[in-house]
């Protein structure tokens, strides 16, 4: 009704009237410079974000201070976290990149940094697995037109060369 073809979504749609494609897995990740971290210490346990500051974004109405973990003696819990509060996510990666505190943030938006060490993850085997993707949603249509089909393989195809799972 809209005149959209396809939209791009970080969470499935609450509504069953749309084909959902997955594109690619995008979990969380906890991450922070190595300056703050040599200057604030490691964190090698959720309930150690509590002595550090955090970056926290607040977008869509959400604010996401409460972080979810998982590991082998729990399954998911949650940990609140304080800190500083900041609105998108392009936002918090810079305040992590300048040593502001430890952020979590979607792995497409710090893959680079994290290759290239500007950033570092930590709690990497606390990270709970909620299958956390990125989306390709589309009206239920008989038909699909074959340009919007194309662009979606493209699109799927170009993911997943660029992000690896």
């Amino acid at each position: 009704a809209d005149g959209v073809d396809i939209a791009i979504r970080f969470e499935l749609p609450s509504t069953a009237s749309f084909i959902v494609r997955k594109l690619v897995a995008d979990p969380w990740v906890v991450c922070a410079s190595p300056g703050y971290l040599n200057q604030h210490g490691p964190i090698s346990e959720p309930a150690d974000l509590h002595d550090h500051r955090c970056i926290v974004i607040h977008a869509n109405g959400r604010t996401t201070s409460r972080w979810q973990f998982s590991s082998a003696e729990r399954a998911t819990y949650d940990i609140d976290v304080e800190g500083v509060t900041y609105g998108i996510g392009l936002v918090a990666r810079e305040a992590a990149l300048s040593g502001l505190g430890v952020a979590r943030l979607a792995r497409f938006l710090v893959r680079e940094k994290l290759e290239s060490g500007e950033l570092v993850q930590v709690l990497k085997g606390h990270m709970p697995n909620d299958d956390r993707s990125i989306y390709a949603v589309y009206p239920d249509r008989q038909y699909l037109p074959t340009k919007v089909r194309l662009f979606l393989d493209e699109l799927a195809d170009y993911m997943a060369s660029t992000m690896p799972s």
